[in-house]
């Protein structure tokens, strides 16, 4: 156990940064929140989040909160500009990540910084009583009123349950009391029932208790401290795409009145833009402030070598057959130089 004021904002939180018109305070009627974790080089992912945000939500005022390992001064030009915009406020919460440093990492490309939004509410709670959380791999296609209208019933968070066939093998390693998972990419929170269940400390514990590796971090950790406890929204406002099948079966069969779609797994728009909501990701890019890549197949690096089989299957399937052939030679080629 740690001492009580272990978890006090001082302690981990090294600075915070205020761009925007007017700093709106937390308890002001009209003013929405919406929270982020990035590092540095999730910043245009984080613009053009905030861009379809903005684009569907015009009648809205927001405050964003961007809680980052390390502030890069050369992006406050473009928040500035995005700010005086639209009128809205941005906060950057740059934490300390030694204090996240002992976590189970997971994959080389993952940071410690999943792990802020178990953190959060300690912060958040200065300015609201509830506040919106979305991962930057997604984006906002219509309006967000329907969150300010949730009636979280003492639950401490609103979320979307998980793919079907991730939440039955995570509830069996895990071993979970209740029998559904929640995806943490979109949470709805409630932070005084956050606060009251102490869902940060439990995370912490079991984190420091463990020390074994979950194969989704920071949201394997959250659904073991809430353990079920929570309000759950229609699939919608976080909408996950089955990737375990080929993008040509699924896609077209998204819900109707989607509100927010997450790109998860290796499916990211910045790097290949095959489907529908690739091509509308970067149509956004394009409207933000950050630049919007321009050849919808990137990174011709051996690494890749799978993506591109996707890709020319993809392709064939749509009768783009010389897309297909192209991506199909990338394939070989870059399967030849992994192995050689």
């Amino acid at each position: 156990m740690v001492e009580n004021t272990y978890f006090e904002k001082e302690n981990f939180v090294k600075e915070d940064i205020f761009i925007g018109v007017e700093a709106k305070p937390g308890n002001a009627p009209d003013a929405f929140h919406i929270c982020f974790n990035i590092d540095k080089k999730y910043f245009r992912q984080m613009g053009v989040m905030v861009t379809s945000i903005l684009k569907n939500n015009k009648d809205k005022s927001f405050v964003f909160h961007t809680f980052i390992d390390e502030y890069p001064s050369e992006e406050t030009a473009r928040i500035k500009k995005l700010a005086q915009e639209f009128k809205q406020d941005f906060w950057f919460h740059v934490l300390d990540t030694d204090k996240f440093s002992d976590f189970p990492k997971g994959k080389e490309e993952m940071s410690y910084v999943a792990y802020f939004r178990i953190y959060m509410p300690k912060v958040m709670k200065n300015f609201t009583e509830r506040y919106l959380y979305t991962d930057v791999d997604m984006l906002c296609l219509g309006s967000l009123d329907y969150f300010e209208k949730i009636d979280f019933k003492d639950h401490p968070v609103a979320v979307v349950e998980d793919l079907p066939q991730t939440a039955a093998l995570q509830l069996r390693i895990l071993k979970m009391q209740n029998n559904r998972y929640f995806n943490s990419g979109m949470m709805y929170v409630n932070i005084k029932e956050w606060e009251k269940r102490t869902i940060t400390e439990k995370c912490f514990e079991i984190l420091w208790q463990t020390h074994e590796h979950f194969r989704f971090l920071d949201q394997d950790v959250l659904n073991m401290a809430i353990d079920g406890d929570v309000l759950f929204l229609p699939v919608i406002y976080n909408y996950l795409p089955d990737i375990s099948k080929e993008l040509w079966e699924i896609e077209g069969r998204e819900p109707a009145g989607l509100v927010i779609y997450h790109f998860i797994g290796d499916r990211k728009p910045w790097g290949f833009c095959l489907g529908t909501y690739d091509r509308l990701w970067r149509k956004y890019c394009t409207q933000s402030l950050w630049e919007c890549p321009t050849d919808p197949i990137l990174t011709h690096e051996p690494k890749n070598y799978q993506k591109y089989r996707h890709a020319a299957k993809y392709f064939f399937h749509k009768r783009k057959y010389y897309e297909s052939a192209k991506c199909f030679w990338l394939y070989v080629e870059l399967k030849i130089k992994r192995y050689l």
